[in-house]
């Protein structure tokens, strides 16, 4: 542990123990984070007061921030849940990322997303179902009942014609470009019940798990573009790092200099 992890960590501690039952989600959410660190007792302690603060939100979105473009902890490789003392925090935080997305109409979330570097994301493909009257496409086949929560995921294989799309992102709002990826993976993980599966996907099912998996390898969908793009969307990446960017949720930006 470096000096300074250690420091976040007896932070952690100091805020998790504090009497006041007003612990932040953001310093619960360090917890997943440096739980390697931390004693067990201050893991269980803190997926308790996880699950009060989203018993008093009474079913709305807590009170927590989306981390956004340049935020260091979108870069890290985020560690997997190795440990049974682990599994009631995985629990509450998968609760709050369920919150936090509720009529949102996002298809995917990772945790490193809301500040938790821990190998777990959810998946709705319900926005991607084709509409009455539309034509169905192929690639859509099965997905508006795609919901599924993926718990130390690995991708296996990736496989099949690389096909581009236009992907987004709530870390990195009102932009949107073409990524390519391969059409069908095989990915195994463990499910919310910490079931093991091994499943294969294609088309925007498999897409929305590559997606959401990279964010647990510290990759976002902009670094996948070609440099001349990235120079040519550089200002508007700017501005969304530093909060030039119109959103209807909470994110936490730097500040402008």
């Amino acid at each position: 542990m470096t000096g300074g992890t250690r420091v976040l960590a007896y932070v952690c501690m100091y805020l998790v123990c504090s009497t006041d039952m007003c612990a932040s989600v953001s310093s619960l959410l360090e917890v997943a984070s440096l739980r390697r660190y931390l004693p067990e007792s201050i893991i269980r302690l803190a997926s308790t007061k996880l699950g009060e603060i989203m018993q008093k939100s009474d079913n709305k979105q807590p009170s927590f921030q989306f981390l956004r473009l340049g935020d260091p902890k979108l870069y890290e490789v985020a560690q997997p849940f190795v440990l049974p003392s682990e599994m009631p925090l995985a629990h509450q935080t998968l609760q709050l990322m369920k919150q936090a997305t509720q009529g949102m109409g996002n298809v995917g979330l990772a945790a490193p997303q809301i500040g938790a570097s821990i190998r777990l994301f959810i998946v709705d493909g319900s926005p991607f179902a084709n509409e009455e009257g539309e034509e169905i496409d192929p690639k859509a086949i099965g997905i508006e009942g795609f919901k599924k929560v993926f718990i130390n995921p690995i991708i296996e294989e990736e496989s099949g014609d690389l096909w581009p799309f236009q992907e987004g992102c709530l870390s990195i709002p009102k932009i949107r470009e073409n990524v390519s990826r391969k059409e069908r993976i095989c990915v195994s993980y463990y499910d919310e019940n910490w079931s093991f599966h091994r499943d294969e996907f294609d088309g925007y099912k498999a897409r929305i798990i590559q997606h959401e998996y990279d964010h647990l390898e510290g990759i976002l969908f902009t670094d996948k573009l070609s440099p001349l793009k990235k120079k040519l969307l550089s200002k508007r990446l700017g501005n969304v790092s530093i909060g030039i960017v119109e959103v209807d949720y909470k994110m936490k930006f730097n500040k402008k200099n």
